[in-house]
């Protein structure tokens, strides 16, 4: 089942950008393809005042080897993909802050 749209986190200030306060680091132990419902992202959505752009951005997903590490900002916009695949999805899932 797909997950709904989110963040790990909100911004520290409404009012201005500030860098990242936490990035999140997936591994995957196994070689993700399509079928297997891989995390898809909607670029630039850690931007302060950009959770919902319009235009919408097209999101992008990476199929990521496994034991490759794939770091994104806790604040981007992103969710899981349904898998259709005939296995499990392990992977680690690390959050630095």
């Amino acid at each position: 089942r797909t997950q709904q749209w989110h963040s790990d986190g909100d911004h520290l200030d409404d009012e201005e950008h500030l860098p990242p306060y936490a990035v999140n680091v997936f591994v995957p132990l196994v070689n993700l393809d399509p079928s297997l419902g891989p995390t898809e992202f909607v670029p630039t959505t850690h931007l302060l005042s950009n959770y919902d752009p319009d235009p919408p951005i097209p999101p992008v997903t990476f199929c990521t080897a496994a034991g490759e590490a794939l770091f994104f900002d806790y604040r981007v916009k992103h969710r899981g993909l349904g898998n259709r695949g005939h296995f499990a999805r392990p992977m680690v899932y690390i959050t630095y802050g």
